[in-house]
């Protein structure tokens, strides 16, 4: 997978490249700095010309980096070196080729997340306003949002917490290109990145890493949750997972209730819950919701694996709910 994504990057961009001259060689050239004259005209971005060739290097390099860091074989950094070499970025290319060396490349890369998370920022916002350029920068700035989304979850988790941030930032910016998949499935470094996002919009003030050993946690405890849900329903014999239905409410209103286990042709429900359960806000609204389910001739059990308070005991039982706390 991601060596094809390479092949498609370079066999795209090589053809764009000039040749390599005396005056191509400019030291002081930094990686994924557009050229001071525009070769192409674009739209106006803060008061200055963009140069989409340019910026169409700058992601292509920026994905061939990300991958590189990821991948086991040395295809991704061959090409960046190429791609820098036909720049005239020779420190770029320098880095590049030492991150053919397995490991011993990778921390300078992890150097320049502040540098790709600009880039990408940057792609994005002319993608947005440029239906041209996002034609064709918007399949690859896909491709670092997929190769952010396959990385293997071992070698991610291994990189320092503020490598995890920049990629997972730089993922949520990715997210939101039309057609981009904004949030994967729980879990995903998709999901993970998006709710990292949301969490620093609202103003939360823990750190990264404080953050991502909570989030770690909460998925950790909602897939053991899946797989009891699970065992429970091969247990019992009958119903779907995930099965939801709509509830009229005395206020007038109608909601969805979505039982772990449900029959909704049989008005048979079971809501699942692990560890200590009290009458918590949650789970208040859930037995409104069942109350009103069970006066229209539903059969609801709440199943416990875990222990459950007395107030919510008594609550399940004055609703005429079934409790199994095991």
């Amino acid at each position: 997978m991601l060596n094809q994504t390479v092949c498609n990057f370079t066999s795209l961009v090589l053809p764009m490249l000039p040749p390599i001259t005396p005056q191509a060689r400019n030291l002081s050239h930094h990686p994924y700095r557009p050229a001071p004259e525009p070769v192409q005209a674009g739209k106006h971005q803060a008061g200055k010309h963009v140069d989409s060739r340019e910026m169409m290097l700058d992601v292509t390099q920026v994905a061939l980096d990300v991958v590189g860091i990821f991948e086991p074989t040395p295809v991704a950094d061959g090409a960046n070196t190429l791609i820098s070499l036909g720049r005239g970025d020779w420190m770029g290319a320098g880095l590049s080729l030492a991150g053919v060396v397995p490991y011993v490349g990778d921390a300078a890369k992890l150097g320049k997340l502040g540098k790709w998370a600009e880039t990408a920022s940057n792609a994005v916002e002319l993608a947005l306003k440029n239906n041209d350029f996002a034609k064709a920068a918007g399949p690859h700035l896909k491709k670092i949002a997929d190769a952010i989304d396959h990385a293997p979850k071992g070698m991610f988790d291994k990189l320092p917490a503020d490598a995890q941030q920049k990629l997972l930032e730089m993922r949520a910016t990715l997210g939101r290109l039309p057609g981009a998949a904004a949030e994967g499935p729980a879990g995903s470094l998709a999901h993970k990145g998006n709710a990292w996002s949301e969490y620093s919009a609202s103003g939360g003030n823990w750190n990264y890493e404080r953050w991502s050993k909570t989030y770690e946690g909460n998925m950790t405890r909602a897939t053991d949750a899946h797989k009891a849900a699970d065992a429970l329903q091969a247990e019992r014999g009958w119903g779907t997972r995930e099965s939801t239905t709509r509830v009229n409410m005395p206020d007038g209103q109608s909601y969805n209730r979505r039982f772990d286990i449900g029959d909704n042709a049989a008005q048979r429900g079971i809501e699942h819950k692990s560890g200590y359960q009290y009458l918590s806000q949650e789970n208040n609204w859930e037995l409104q919701r069942d109350s009103e389910l069970v006066k229209r001739g539903w059969d609801v059990e709440w199943v416990v694996d875990g222990t459950a308070s007395q107030p919510l005991l008594d609550a399940l039982k004055a609703a005429g709910i079934k409790a199994t706390v095991r």
